[in-house]
């Protein structure tokens, strides 16, 4: 049974204002000075390859509320990354040419690997200018099962890496965010049954609240395991069956990681995606079998694009291919 975390004071929720495109490119030119702000100072190897300015791709359009079916919030999100290879890369400066308001991870923020120093270099080296920079940080994680067993990771470190977390919440493993018109409501999977059940009673009040406070807002649940996949492995502690009534409390999506492959299942009226891999060493091949409620399934690096409409919700996996990247697979929600 894993360690539980620190009691930490509970602060008033935060809500942070989306970046426009110009806000992130100020953010982004950050990105050949190796700064950090809001974090425990640590020295980082900064890339020689990365170029000190990224311009922001116009391909992808700035968010702005004009008609009834307009565009009211872009945010991104990867999982399974944190590997220090070119996949890493690839998929990181593909992000950041992205006019997202956060990226988000859905765990294994480190895979392990050789010459990749938990979170000093498997983060850091990547995702400085969305850590911290003029418009303050853009990143929020949630632990996968490597950011706990890894070597050189662990509770106490991720905690370190990350010290903003302990104002998103009294328990800083599991919280929640809001980018625009878009809750995002971020989980640990990895946590043990009595904090699994506090964890899920805090999911309840909150998406429940959200959903009858904010009608117009998009709730979307993050978290490492997945409930539903075509993989051997299901998150089924997690499941609706289980307790976790995600849509009846409000939700509109379930994003999960681990599985290294992109996946859109949708279970009684509800969409889980699996978000695929930011990295080449997180990557694996589609199942042969897939599960009934699979709808389609990709393999490669990539990260996922998500647009917040007025009227829908989408989910686009993207993976490097210059610029903004090539869509290799898209989900839309309607509600």
């Amino acid at each position: 049974m894993r360690r539980r975390s620190p009691a930490l004071p509970a602060p008033e929720h935060l809500r942070r204002t989306p970046l426009t495109r110009w806000s992130l490119v100020a953010v982004v030119a950050v990105l050949g000075t190796g700064v950090l702000v809001g974090c425990t100072a640590t020295s980082t190897t900064q890339r020689d390859d990365r170029p000190a300015t990224v311009a922001v791709d116009a391909g992808v359009p700035v968010p702005t509320v004009t008609t009834d079916s307009a565009l009211t919030t872009t945010l991104a999100l990867v999982t399974d990354y944190g590997s220090c290879d070119d996949g890493e890369r690839k998929v990181a400066d593909m992000i950041a040419k992205w006019p997202i308001s956060m990226l988000a991870t859905a765990g294994d923020n480190t895979q392990s690997t050789d010459n990749c120093v938990p979170y000093q270099q498997s983060v850091n080296d990547y995702y400085t200018p969305l850590l911290g920079g003029a418009d303050g940080g853009r990143f929020y994680p949630v632990p996968g099962d490597k950011d706990y067993s890894n070597p050189g990771a662990g509770l106490d470190a991720y905690l370190h890496a990350f010290p903003f977390l302990a104002t998103m919440n009294d328990d800083p493993r599991w919280y929640k965010l809001n980018a625009g018109t878009v809750n995002v409501f971020m989980l640990d999977s990895e946590v043990d049954p009595d904090a699994s059940a506090a964890q899920k009673a805090w999911l309840q009040q909150q998406l429940t609240r959200a959903h009858q406070d904010e009608p117009g807002y998009w709730n979307i649940v993050v978290l490492h395991r997945p409930p539903f996949t075509s993989a051997s492995d299901p998150n089924t502690a997690m499941r609706p069956a289980s307790g976790w009534e995600y849509k009846a409390w409000g939700a509109n999506a379930v994003i999960s990681g681990h599985e290294g492959f992109w996946e859109e299942l949708r279970v009684d009226g509800l969409t889980y995606a699996v978000a695929g891999a930011g990295g080449t060493a997180g990557v694996k091949e589609c199942p042969g079998t897939r599960d009934a409620a699979s709808k389609k399934c990709v393999s490669g690096a990539g990260a996922v694009l998500i647009s917040a409409f007025t009227d829908k919700l989408t989910l686009e996996y993207r993976q490097p291919d210059g610029g903004s990247g090539k869509t290799a697979a898209t989900t839309t929600i309607t509600r």
